[in-house]
């Protein structure tokens, strides 16, 4: 594993005065945009991914760090990226990080999604990433999807999700700490530039807004397969393994 660089990281955060609030005062009272009005706002959001995107790849930190100290990461909206050492993913093109040595982006995610949610970078990526089942984080189920067989995961139906048992979804938290990283960066109303910030970026490992990937139809079918084998399973697997 690669050690992270920058010893108590605790991921980037905007200042105040440069938080992402990408609003145009013709909106407010109802009147139709000016040019000026367009230009300043089209300029304003590029500032904004520009930033994001050199936070995002900037001093990562491993996921034992995290799950030892969750204040590293920020309890405010904004996005996060997760990368992993080259190789740890077969067949995963190489999206380098531009100063870790031999270190690949995989997945760019945000946090909340919508106005109405009350999540944060922290909760999400500590709850839902790290520590939930594949049903409650895209990134989790994308994850089970390509270790399927390297990991000899069962997926069952529950309800209307896909589910890991307990020692499968241990497998994947195992593979998880060893090998991921984790970058991240404040800011408001991150579902805003999510689709700029992915478009700059590139992750291999995210379907929505991202169909043109070239990655795009072996996460699509991995994910397919996932979901077929959790359908073809009548419960979760009780069948103890052998080491």
């Amino acid at each position: 594993m690669p050690q992270s660089k920058g010893a108590a990281w605790k991921g980037s955060s905007l200042p105040m005065e440069a938080r992402l609030r990408f609003t145009t005062t013709w909106r407010a009272v109802g009147d139709p945009p000016s040019k000026e009005a367009a230009t300043i706002s089209s300029v304003t959001i590029t500032a904004g991914v520009r930033t994001i995107v050199q936070a995002l790849q900037g001093p990562a930190l491993e996921v034992p760090e995290v799950l030892r100290s969750p204040d590293l990461l920020p309890a405010a909206p904004g996005f996060y990226g997760w990368w992993s050492p080259r190789g740890a993913l077969p067949a995963l093109p190489h999206i380098p990080h531009p100063t870790i040595r031999d270190v690949s982006l995989l997945y760019v995610g945000i946090s909340p999604a919508r106005e109405t949610s009350r999540q944060t970078i922290r909760s999400r990526v500590i709850g839902n990433h790290l520590n939930g089942n594949v049903g409650s984080s895209t990134f989790r189920f994308v994850l089970a999807a390509l270790l399927l067989d390297a990991l000899d995961l069962s997926p069952y139906q529950r309800g209307a999700k896909v589910a890991l048992n307990p020692d499968d979804n241990g497998r994947l938290s195992a593979w998880q700490r060893e090998h991921l990283l984790l970058t991240s960066c404040a800011g408001e109303r991150p579902w805003e530039i999510e689709t700029e910030v992915i478009a700059q970026l590139a992750p291999p490992l995210n379907s929505a807004r991202n169909a043109a990937h070239p990655f795009y139809p072996v996460v699509r079918a991995a994910r397919a397969e996932f979901r077929r084998r959790a359908g073809a399973a009548s419960s979760p697997s009780a069948t103890p393994r052998t080491v």
